[in-house]
């Protein structure tokens, strides 16, 4: 008889479906955690641990969608295979009704026995009576032998069909498990290119502050310039291809025009809360000194030499990173790198940090969290 294939008969939950669960959940609250933090405002720290779950998000949806892919595959083809199995039996079947059906009808005429017994039983042989007992014995038993063999094949039917409809079933769960893990990698890349954004965004903002700083603390902005060259360099390969922001203005001057006070030179609009705020921390031992205004002509200078395309090329793309013009509240005027003792505010333990950070608020002066000495209108 045929061999019947091992249809994808469902023998029970998983044990291993629980825990694969469990850590998708714990994967998702990971990837939400990374997307809900302030991109711009984390600290390096939070931001690196924040790329590494989005990428790895990306990494186990896609190999969620290969497994669900290779199930689908497997169930297509126990799918076939049951088919197959079913009509082969089909075909046997009918194969051995039509022996049946003929031989009924030979009985029933009285039609001639086959060849073999034709010319046993005409050959004039004593032994006659005995051998035409033997040859009707051995129709009747072709006879019962195809009847089993028609009974057995008519189970196999039953079975192959049963597997057939299994596999079916079980083909169309995994095309919808496809069709999900499709979703689910797509919303992950999706989370992936916005993160991106958004990254780009930190980079730039943070190579303009680092422009800033070069004249008031080299050494803080050679790292800052050498951190945000490496973030470069892994968004790039994070999120190739994704949503970049939109192209900056030309950074032009304040409208308002400038003002210096106390050797640093800020939007008009800014001056007397920043002479304010200077004599305040000065009368409580506190000597600040900073720089703010930066003139974007250096940075388009910076652009036209290190990008492919200087106006609109995302900083991640320029050769080393370079943020794009506009991009810094210093080049409004409306932003102030503070310094103490001749060196740029580099910790919160920093006494002029902690004083800035009871007072500066009162002046309209917000600290941006990831970076101690940049303080301007609007925190940014």
């Amino acid at each position: 008889m045929l061999g019947l294939v091992a249809g994808p008969i469902d023998a029970g939950a998983d044990p291993g479906d629980d825990l694969r669960k469990q850590r998708e959940d714990v994967q998702r609250q990971r990837t939400d955690l990374a997307t809900n933090i302030d991109v711009l405002r984390a600290d390096d720290a939070a931001v690196q641990a924040a790329l590494d779950a989005l990428t790895a998000s990306v990494a186990a949806e896609s190999a969620r969608l290969l497994e669900a892919r290779n199930q689908l595959q497997a169930t297509q083809a126990a799918l076939v295979a049951a088919q197959a199995t079913e009509a082969a039996t089909a075909q046997l079947i009918s194969a051995l009704e039509e022996h049946l059906r003929r031989m009924a009808i030979d009985a029933y005429i009285g039609g001639s026995p086959p060849d073999d017994v034709q010319i046993a039983l005409s050959a004039g042989d004593p032994d006659e009576a005995v051998r035409r007992d033997a040859m009707l014995d051995m129709v009747v038993g072709d006879a019962t032998e195809l009847a089993d063999q028609l009974a057995a094949a008519k189970e196999d039917q039953v079975i192959a069909r049963q597997q057939a409809e299994q596999a079916t079933v079980a083909a169309e769960e995994h095309r919808a498990e496809v069709t999900r893990r499709l979703g689910e990698l797509q919303a992950a890349k999706d989370k992936q290119a916005a993160f991106a954004a958004e990254l780009d965004e930190r980079i730039e903002r943070a190579l303009a502050e680092s422009a800033a700083l070069e004249q008031l603390d080299a050494q803080l902005a050679a790292e800052i310039a050498r951190q945000q060259a490496e973030l470069a360099r892994r968004s790039r390969a994070f999120a190739r291809g994704s949503a970049r922001s939109a192209p900056a203005s030309n950074g032009q001057p304040p409208p308002g025009g400038l003002v210096t006070v106390g050797g640093i030179t800020v939007a008009t609009s800014l001056g007397d809360s920043l002479a304010a705020l200077l004599n305040a921390a000065a009368a409580d031992g506190v000597d600040l000194g900073g720089g703010g205004y930066r003139d974007a002509a250096a940075q388009r200078s910076l652009r036209a030499r290190n990008c492919p395309d200087a106006a609109n090329s995302s900083p991640s793309s320029c050769r080393p990173p370079t943020a794009r013009p506009g991009r810094s509240m210093h080049e409004q005027g409306l932003a102030i790198d503070f310094t103490y003792q001749g060196r740029a505010i580099s910790s919160r333990s920093n006494p002029a940090y902690r004083w800035l950070a009871a007072h500066a608020a009162s002046y309209g002066l917000y600290n941006l969290p990831s970076e101690p000495w940049h303080w301007s209108v609007n925190g940014n």
